[in-house]
């Protein structure tokens, strides 16, 4: 609803109002993307569109993209690489979505003057024991470990098994974290959330 002042329309009224419009479409856009993501994925047509990617830059210029609206909460967003390049084949524009998404819900469950982390690390041989313990299947000769570490509110206990099936949330719709594990899992990579330190792996 837009107010009047003195029959005029105020502009920070008008603003505000226009602001939460746009917000409110944007969720909407997303939930149908996300929606259409898993009819073509539940049909086999998804496909990878694989192009070779500076990852230390993709991960930094989207991270740096929430520092100004999350500063507006007092939200303080870091992005730490080990690496200075490193170059990967991925799918660009399937990779934007789950970091999206991933630093949306960060951002959304970190309180006031909270703090969102986000790391690379450098790349491990497979023949490391860490991750011959860690991933059920046998992943590529080097595997990359990203952490998205915030001191948000958590995740329950009794919810970590399920917080990756689809449709499943306390709140929100329960689509974007089951397409962030598709996502994931058709670039051969695996996630896991880390409840003790609001913790996503990679």
């Amino acid at each position: 609803m837009i107010l009047k002042k003195n029959g005029v329309i105020s502009p920070e009224n008008l603003n505000e109002n226009i602001s939460t419009i746009k917000s409110n479409a944007d969720k909407l856009l997303l939930l149908i993307n996300n929606l259409l993501d898993l009819s073509k994925l539940d049909a086999g047509k998804i496909s990878l569109n694989l192009q070779l990617i500076d990852l230390n830059e993709f991960l930094r210029s989207i991270t740096e993209s929430f520092v100004l609206p999350a500063s507006e909460k007092g939200i303080k967003v870091s992005y730490k690489s080990k690496v200075k390049a490193l170059e990967i084949c991925m799918d660009p524009e399937m990779m934007e979505k789950v970091f999206l998404n991933l630093l949306s819900n960060a951002y959304k469950f970190t309180k006031k003057f909270g703090n969102i982390n986000v790391t690379l690390l450098a790349p491990i041989p497979y023949n490391n024991n860490i991750f011959k313990t860690k991933y059920k299947t046998k992943p590529p000769e080097q595997l990359v470990e990203i952490i998205i570490k915030d001191t948000g509110i958590g995740i329950a206990k009794e919810d970590i098994n399920n917080i990756f099936d689809r449709f499943f949330s306390r709140q929100g719709t329960g689509i974007g974290l089951s397409l962030v594990k598709e996502y994931i899992s058709l670039h051969k990579g695996e996630i896991s959330e880390h409840p003790s330190n609001n913790c996503y792996w990679y």
